[in-house]
């Protein structure tokens, strides 16, 4: 049954086709009080809280001053091995999107400019495919956890069944031991009823016998 619901589980990830529908996008939106350009990832059958977690851990790994206000993320003087030696401020947050997706949006203040493919084609190239390994990566873990929790509770419930075979077991060994404790009674009923009559015929003996003495008691005069 495991081996079933791995492969279930895998098909159906082939079939989402995370090389297909990831796509790292630009846009311009409000971050940071302000409207900039930025980029945006959406992360399939994830939640925000899950995205948020890793997005989170992989910013602490810029280097810089990591702190979070409100509904945003914020990382003072970045260092990124695709910008170069240059630091930088990286702002993000994660929305639940359609109940089903993450939608992540990152901007990328390089000092007086944020990052786009416009502007610095190099680097936002580079960056893209920093976000959508990220993406990717996510979307896997996610569903490994899922996959984690799935084993969980069939692992669960092979055990109950387990436990109800074992139950049948017992029943049907306590039904035999019943019936073989059935046969040696209905055996010693018989047993009973032949001694029974047996002892009948020895109580009508000794009436007799008893008879015989006491007429003997009152033939002495």
């Amino acid at each position: 049954m495991i081996q079933r619901l791995f492969t279930l589980i895998f098909s159906w990830i082939a079939m989402v086709g995370f090389s297909q529908n990831i796509q790292v996008t630009e846009g311009n939106e409000k971050i940071n009080n302000g409207n900039h350009n930025v980029l945006i990832v959406v992360i399939p059958h994830t939640s925000s809280f899950f995205v948020e977690k890793a997005w989170k851990y992989q910013m602490k790994k810029m280097e810089g001053k990591f702190s979070a206000r409100r509904n945003e993320m914020f990382v003072d003087d970045a260092k990124l091995k695709q910008m170069g030696e240059n630091t930088l401020d990286v702002y993000a947050r994660v929305e639940q999107e359609g109940g089903v997706n993450a939608r992540l949006v990152v901007g990328f203040d390089l000092g007086g400019a944020y990052l786009s493919s416009a502007q610095h084609p190099a680097q936002a190239k580079a960056i893209k495919a920093l976000l959508y390994d990220f993406a990717v990566k996510t979307a896997k873990d996610n569903i490994a956890e899922a996959l984690k929790t799935e084993q969980r509770v069939l692992e669960k419930l092979e055990k109950e069944a387990g436990n109800l075979i074992k139950e049948k077991e017992r029943l049907h060994k306590a039904i035999e031991d019943y019936k073989r404790r059935i046969e040696e009674a209905e055996k010693a009923i018989e047993e009973n009823k032949k001694n029974q009559a047996k002892k009948q015929e020895e109580i009508g003996e000794q009436m007799k016998t008893l008879e015989i003495v006491e007429d003997k008691m009152k033939n002495i005069r």
